[in-house]
């Protein structure tokens, strides 16, 4: 590998960077024991590599590491070698340091002053089953470890985690990146209502997990249907004229990027969707 240390987290996890100056994460049963700064790896060590996509995941596990055990750091690789067992996929490297935090904070948080609600669950167990079920199954993981429970909530966020893990693996898969049409819908949305949209709500964060479900289901053929009733589509179209105008445009974006059209009922969730997000927002263009 020819890697060098440039920083040692615990005994168990370094910050290596290699000869193309690529810096990755390395785990492995006493790699930083005895190591300093500029020693080069023992490769004899290595169980595991990651390689970091950006600067801010660094940052992360810098922090992280202050209170991030290594029981965690093996807590956290069996849960994702299980999720990847159970969902039949492999993720990418940003989902360990992802997860670790969220384990670590989750813990911590547990042990201190109870749960945190999940806002999403509903959706999250409605759109992602696999991964739900996968993240159930991380907290049992977790139980039999760590001899804490964690709630349904904790196990939407995890789900989340191997939701977000699979996506440079479903870019292989589509024709477009599920992230760039998402945010041209967005740029569709915006523009018609003349708009902005408040990224940081939970309301925005619901948007986006019906946007990735929808992708996923016009990619599949066997996913999609077409059994709305015609009386409650008319009903929501005469409601929502406007949207109704806004999800055209989104149909004619659709066909001509991704050669798909879409059908009454997408088009009618669609309306439902971007309706309940506009009607929230206040903040509008001058």
């Amino acid at each position: 590998m020819g890697m060098r240390i440039i920083r040692i987290f615990n005994n168990s996890v370094v910050l290596v960077e290699d000869q193309n100056k690529d810096k990755k994460i390395v785990l492995g049963k006493g790699v930083g024991f005895h190591a300093k700064v500029n020693d080069k790896l023992d490769e004899a060590k290595v169980e595991q590599v990651f390689v970091l996509e950006d600067a801010s995941q660094e940052k992360k596990l810098k922090h992280m590491t202050k209170f991030a055990s290594i029981e965690y750091v093996d807590l956290t690789r069996k849960i994702i070698d299980q999720a990847e067992q159970d969902l039949g996929v492999t993720f990418n490297d940003s989902v360990f340091i992802g997860l670790l935090d969220h384990i670590s904070y989750a813990l911590q948080r547990t042990s201190q002053s109870g749960h945190l609600k999940n806002a999403l669950i509903w959706e999250i167990k409605k759109f992602y089953k696999a991964e739900f079920q996968a993240a159930l199954t991380a907290l049992k993981l977790i139980e039999a470890e760590e001899k804490v429970q964690l709630s349904e909530d904790e196990a939407g966020f995890i789900a989340m985690h191997f939701v977000n893990g699979q996506q440079s693996n479903v870019a292989k898969k589509t024709p477009m990146h599920d992230a760039e049409v998402i945010q041209d819908i967005l740029n569709i949305i915006k523009f018609h209502f003349k708009m902005e949209v408040d990224e940081t709500t939970v309301n925005f964060s619901r948007f986006i997990i019906h946007m990735r479900y929808f992708l996923q289901r016009i990619h599949d053929p066997s996913e999609r249907r077409n059994t709305i009733e015609p009386e409650l589509f008319i009903q929501v179209y005469e409601k929502y004229p406007d949207t109704y105008k806004c999800v055209e445009k989104i149909a004619v974006y659709l066909k001509k990027k991704l050669n798909v059209t879409i059908t009454k009922e997408e088009m009618f969730y669609l309306m439902l969707h971007i309706n309940r997000l506009t009607l929230r927002e206040k903040t509008y263009f001058d």
